[in-house]
């Protein structure tokens, strides 16, 4: 790793959201850990997780993926 512009580093750390939470559970968790960034399946089983992101930060469905930023949350929802 040098350290020109284009060297990253990343730190990630899982946070399990347990499947069977609804939108109001699902927000309180992610405004709870502070999150920056999703990785998630679009849905699992009954339910339709980018669905219930759309219902707690409805700003993302004008996004392009790869460039995800809710105004919802502080820091935003980076992908």
């Amino acid at each position: 790793m040098g350290d020109t512009k284009q060297d990253r580093c990343f730190t990630f750390v899982q946070v399990s959201i347990n499947p069977a939470y609804q939108a109001k559970e699902m927000e309180y968790v992610l405004r709870l850990v502070g999150c920056k960034g999703l990785v998630f399946s679009a849905s699992f089983k009954t339910q339709n997780y980018y669905q219930m992101l759309r219902q707690v930060a409805p700003d993302i469905a004008q996004c392009h993926p790869g460039s995800v930023v809710s105004k919802t949350y502080a820091g935003g929802f980076d992908s």
